[in-house]
């Protein structure tokens, strides 16, 4: 059971998106998706900000919001090109409506359904699984939370630049110290 969640895991990790090879989610996602609204002529009349949703420490979803008008055939070339963009792009709504439009006065009783260019109403959530592992340091600067860190050396000075006195820690056995 365990080789096979540990299967699992390596799969995840190789269809995801790496911020490594494939850039930033947060540009990039946005930019794939206008691109292929624009392969195919559609103006969207909506795409939001992508916001990264994170699941643990080493996977997060990167999400974003979209909404078009347009007609059945150009919704039906959109959603293929979306689904053969890589890393893998996955729909996690997505909402298909046709406008209508009132009642004619002589006819109360039905909503007639606009025919004024077949178009589909679409609003869709898009997500992309995105792997992005901590690195050591990180992690280093995670465990180190609670202590003050070294200032960066400035190049103009020659020196470290602070706001407070550095004090030297020694060990139990006075052999080695460390700057806080």
């Amino acid at each position: 059971k365990i080789q096979l969640t540990r299967k699992r895991w390596q799969e995840m990790k190789k269809s995801a998106w790496n911020p490594v090879n494939d850039g930033d989610p947060e540009l990039l996602l946005r930019q794939k998706i206008e691109n292929a609204a624009k392969k195919h002529e559609i103006k969207l009349n909506n795409i939001g900000t992508v916001r990264i949703n994170k699941i643990n420490q080493e996977f997060s979803f990167a999400e974003m919001d979209i909404s078009v008008n347009l007609p059945l055939d150009t919704l039906i070339k959109f959603i293929s090109e979306i689904q053969q963009l890589k890393p893998a792009i996955a729909w996690r709504r997505l909402s298909i409506t046709q406008p209508f439009r009132r009642p004619m006065p002589n006819n109360r009783r039905r909503t007639v359904f606009s025919n004024t260019d077949n178009a589909l109403t679409v609003s869709a959530n898009l997500r992309v699984l995105v792997f992005q592992p901590e690195n050591e340091t990180e992690k280093q600067e995670k465990d180190n939370a609670g202590t003050p860190a070294l200032p960066k050396k400035n190049n103009i000075q020659q020196g470290y630049t602070t706001n407070y006195t550095p004090v030297l820690v020694k060990n139990e056995n006075n052999l080695c110290g460390q700057i806080l």
